[in-house]
């Protein structure tokens, strides 16, 4: 791990961790991956559920090595049998 990072997230100058942003770098260079992708393919669905993970981060102010906790986190029973 870097000397610059805290639990997986990359810490700035200040000492604050990187939380990701609407519209950041990132967020564009995920889309242009996604939209060089044909629409109905895997790798299509699988850079969007990314994108999507990526903006519920932003959207909760959370940053990429915490889950986003929310009607159905990663440590929840989604479907009940």
């Amino acid at each position: 791990m870097c000397e610059y990072c805290r639990g997986g997230a990359r810490v700035l100058a200040d000492g604050n961790v990187e939380i990701p942003a609407r519209g950041d770098s990132v967020e564009e260079w995920l889309e242009r991956k996604r939209d060089i992708l044909p629409k109905d393919s895997l790798r299509w669905h699988t850079v969007n559920d990314l994108l999507d993970d990526y903006r519920d981060h932003a959207d909760t102010g959370t940053d990429l090595s915490s889950a986003v906790m929310g009607p159905y986190s990663y440590s929840e029973e989604v479907f009940d049998d």
